[in-house]
């Protein structure tokens, strides 16, 4: 017995180059990563498993974060999830833009937390190199507690 209407089979496993699974199985839609409560005027910004290799992916975030945070009429405070988070070097100064942008604007205060001790060494030195600071903590209680200070 054959079930109607057959599917056709994805064209992709008849070449030789990777199939690109990674991306349709592990890709998040960016207005599924940022998420607003709105009681503790919180902003969480997901970046787990996230990568930026485009300008297209930072004016993706610019864009989902603005709706966001535009109508509300104060700052709030932001914690970003960056475990396993890539960024790619050639894009770093228009993130860092991004992140003044959203600091002058937006956000009250802004800490960051990633399990990796590669990371956040990666993500300081990176900063540093930029004269910026973050703060970048172990977990997101560290990061929680902290905006409470």
């Amino acid at each position: 017995i054959i079930a109607e209407p057959l599917k056709e089979m994805d064209r992709r496993i008849f070449c030789e180059f990777p199939m690109g699974l990674d991306v349709d199985l592990l890709k998040v839609p960016m207005e599924r990563r940022v998420h607003f409560q709105p009681e503790t005027k919180e902003l969480f910004i997901n970046f787990e498993n996230y990568s930026i290799r485009s300008k297209k992916d930072i004016e993706e975030i610019y864009t989902v974060v603005n709706t966001i945070c535009k109508d509300i009429s104060e700052t709030v405070k932001c914690i970003v999830n960056y475990d396993n988070f890539i960024l790619i070097s050639e894009f770093i100064d228009e993130y860092l833009d991004m992140i003044r942008y959203f600091k002058s604007h937006y956000f009250s205060q802004i800490n960051g937390y990633t399990t990796s001790t590669f990371l956040r060494t990666q993500i300081n030195n990176i900063l540093g190199s930029k004269n910026e600071t973050l703060n970048i903590y172990d977990s997101l209680q560290e990061a929680e507690k902290a905006l409470e200070k």
